[in-house]
């Protein structure tokens, strides 16, 4: 459960990703790809907040990126498979060739959803370019109003974006 509302409403979060690696198309910006880019997510981290965490020892998570590209970052060491789902369209190696993700040599941090604000602020704080959070309130349970609005979350992860100057 994320929020009571008002009314009693109860509003939980559910993962929300599907067919993600698919439609992104990424792998014309791979090594190999079309667009001779060759971009395998080199020197980045993603960050994913989710309902658990991936199991980090997978083998995805090793190979040609490095061993050890994911690391739990805020202690709770539940499994969930949304977040090994999520990890791994992101950042999985390619050592089973159906499996590689849209950044095959990037490192992940990952976390769970519990503080989720609060840890998001903190990493963008320092440095964080890149984050995914790949769920949301569960549609049954919200009242119309609030379905697909940009309300006060929405505006707090918007405030905590970074800044460029070019």
């Amino acid at each position: 459960m994320q929020k009571v509302l008002p009314d009693g409403t109860l509003i939980y979060n559910t993962t929300l990703n599907s067919d993600a690696a698919i439609s992104t198309r990424t792998n014309h910006i791979n090594i190999g790809g079309s667009t001779g880019f060759d971009l395998d997510g080199q020197n980045m981290v993603a960050y994913v907040w989710d309902g658990g965490h991936p199991r980090i020892t997978h083998q995805e998570y090793h190979g040609p990126g490095g061993n050890n590209r994911v690391s739990i970052e805020d202690g709770n060491a539940s499994l969930n498979f949304h977040a090994a789902h999520v990890v791994g369209t992101i950042a999985a190696s390619g050592e089973d060739s159906n499996a590689k993700g849209m950044a095959p040599r990037a490192t992940v941090k990952a976390y769970d959803w519990t503080n989720d604000l609060g840890e998001a602020a903190a990493a963008a704080a320092n440095g964080m370019l890149v984050s995914n959070h790949s769920y949301g309130w569960e549609t049954n349970s919200l009242p119309a109003v609030d379905f697909g609005s940009y309300k006060e979350i929405a505006r707090n992860y918007y405030f905590m974006r970074p800044t460029f100057s070019w």
